[in-house]
């Protein structure tokens, strides 16, 4: 979104502005509807907010009456889409203790056995981190060592901390 910007938006869609200047449309979120008879339609990029009034048929003496102003709000996640922005997706510096052991039990990775795979200098060290600590720091040496004993690679690690973020332990 940081190369587009929206000059307007229309029943179409948004009129979207790159940083060169050239416009496109893009139509609206799914389930976002602007009637076609809205005129005076006017964004508001901080808040998100279509306002529009809408054009009714004419009075008696054919002058155009309109009717009260509209506002629409559109969420983020709606934006991004209609944008066709897809929001990076950040790996957590740390999970909790209880958020890593769920997100493993949840992908069938058995963590005695990790541990147990440790040589004997590891494993005590190890198991008190498991055990003692209340954070798991993604690019700590032994959450590395652990995660590849388990099979994971940097990547697969780095989704399971993403995965392990989204555990609300106090809503299972």
């Amino acid at each position: 979104m940081k190369n587009l910007s929206i000059k307007t938006v229309t029943p179409q869609g948004f009129v979207l502005i790159s940083a060169r200047g050239n416009e496109r449309l893009s139509p609206l979120p799914d389930g976002v509807e602007i009637p076609m008879e809205a005129i005076d339609l006017l964004w508001d990029a901080e808040t998100n907010t279509l306002t529009f009034s809408m054009a009714n048929e004419p009075d008696a003496e054919g002058n155009p009456v309109v009717d009260t102003e509209h506002t629409l709000t559109l969420s983020d996640a709606q934006l991004n889409a209609a944008l066709g922005f897809v929001p990076p997706v950040v790996v957590p510096e740390r999970v909790t203790k209880a958020q890593l052991k769920i997100a493993l039990v949840l992908k069938g990775v058995d963590l005695s056995a990790i541990l147990d795979q440790l040589p004997d200098e590891s494993k005590e060290v190890a198991n008190i981190l498991v055990s003692d600590s209340d954070f798991f720091v993604r690019s700590a040496s032994m959450v590395n060592t652990l995660g590849g004993l388990a099979g994971f690679s940097p990547t697969e690690l780095d989704e399971l901390f993403i995965a392990a973020a989204l555990i609300d332990p106090a809503k299972l």
